[in-house]
């Protein structure tokens, strides 16, 4: 009788705990609790998504990308050449992938990044933040990695 009590207890949790977790819940970047990281994140969503690089150093850029994506992307690379790296898609919204490409214009070299999660689409907040970081990290070299989200 008790073990059947006992299993019970065990399913009411589990569901319960299932109910509790919702996308906006999953969807919360880490904040900065100190000026200097408040300041890091709000440069951080100043930061563009697509932007150009002088083209000498573009080979150098293209190496931080693919750094920055083996070392942070919780997802293994799919794709990767001189134009293009992206990762497999997530399944799930605890997952988060990459891809970036780089185009040769007349003033430079076009840089675009992103980063998604599957499952979803109203999680958006934790993707966003994370391909600014990488964004601001390939334009500035500034990088905070405990505001990534793996």
């Amino acid at each position: 009788m008790k073990w059947k009590f006992a299993a019970l207890a065990a399913v009411v949790v589990v569901c319960a705990g299932c109910g509790m977790i919702t996308p906006a819940m999953m969807d919360k970047p880490p904040k900065a609790t100190d000026e200097e990281g408040q300041a890091y994140l709000a440069r951080v969503m100043q930061t563009p998504l697509i932007f150009i690089v002088p083209k000498e150093r573009s080979d150098e850029v293209w190496s931080l990308v693919n750094a920055f994506i083996a070392n942070y992307s919780s997802m293994k690379v799919q794709t990767a050449s001189d134009y293009i790296i992206s990762t497999y898609n997530p399944t799930d919204v605890i997952h988060y992938g990459y891809s970036a490409t780089r185009a040769i214009k007349a003033e430079g070299i076009e840089i675009t990044v992103m980063c998604f999660s599957g499952g979803l689409s109203q999680v958006k907040k934790i993707p966003e933040q994370n391909a600014r970081i990488l964004a601001l990290y390939l334009q500035t070299g500034e990088l905070r990695p405990e505001f990534i989200v793996q």
